[in-house]
């Protein structure tokens, strides 16, 4: 059996445009999202700044 962690999650969908301007708008939501996310589909949302 594997273990079981005690972490809450918090699930965040966006769209492509959603995302791209909150990312423009918050830059440390950005980077903590980049650092620490998980994507579950697709690819990791790097924007260029």
């Amino acid at each position: 059996m594997g273990t079981i962690l005690a972490r809450t999650i918090t699930l965040l969908v966006f769209t492509a445009q959603e995302w791209e301007d909150r990312a423009r708008q918050d830059e440390a939501f950005y980077e903590s999202i980049i650092a620490d996310g998980l994507v579950i589909q697709g690819n990791l949302p790097l924007i260029k700044k």
